[in-house]
C-alpha cells in the first residue's frame, strides 16, 4: 500500500490537480535560499556576517564601516585571510564553516538564537510566500517542510484567509 508510486506531473498538470482535490495530498519543499527574496540573509550572507564579527572584535581599531559591505570581494578577502591564520577556524567553503562560524561568534545558544532572531526580524514575506500563504490556508495542500528558521510563511497568510 505505502509502495505506490505516483507519476510526476508536469507543473500545468500539478496545477489542475491541485485546483480540484482539497485537501491536497501534496507537499511543498523550501530549501535554503527561499527568503532571500524577503530580506533574509542567505546561509553565505550569515557566515560572512559573523566572520565579520570576528574580525572586527578582534581587530578593535578597524573601522566597521570599512568593512561595511561583506559582498565585497576585498572585505571577503581581507576578513578571510585573518580568518586563514586562525587556528582551528574551517576553511572558506568548508562543510562545516556555516555552524562554526556562528558557535565561534556566539558560544551561547541564547546569543545564537539572538542573533538569528535579528537577522530575520527585518524581514517581509516576498510575492512567493504571499502565494504560498494563501494556498495553504485554502487547502490546497497540507504539509510544508523548509530548511530555513524564519518564519515567513506563516507571516504570508493573509489576515482575511484562515489559518492552517
Amino acid at each position: 500500500m505505502g509502495d505506490r508510486v505516483l507519476p510526476q506531473l508536469e507543473q500545468s498538470a500539478l496545477v489542475r490537480a491541485m485546483g480540484v482535490k482539497r485537501p491536497c495530498d501534496f507537499m511543498w519543499l523550501l530549501g535554503a535560499g527561499a527568503s532571500v527574496t524577503s530580506g533574509i540573509k542567505s546561509a553565505g550572507q550569515c557566515v560572512w556576517h559573523w566572520k565579520r564579527q570576528l574580525f572586527l572584535t578582534s581587530h578593535p581599531t578597524v573601522s566597521s564601516k570599512l568593512l561595511a559591505d561583506t559582498t565585497d570581494p576585498n572585505v571577503q578577502d581581507r576578513i578571510q585571510r585573518w580568518i586563514q591564520s586562525v587556528p582551528g577556524m574551517p576553511g572558506l567553503w568548508a562543510p562545516d564553516e556555516y555552524s562554526y562560524s556562528i558557535d565561534k561568534c556566539y558560544p551561547r545558544a541564547e546569543d545564537r538564537r539572538r542573533s538569528l532572531e535579528e537577522i530575520v526580524r527585518n524581514g517581509v514575506p516576498g510575492p512567493g510566500y504571499g502565494l504560498l500563504g494563501r494556498m495553504l490556508s485554502h487547502g490546497h495542500f497540507r504539509w510544508f517542510w523548509t530548511t530555513n528558521f524564519d518564519d515567513m510563511l506563516v507571516r504570508a497568510i493573509p489576515p482575511d484567509c484562515p489559518r492552517p
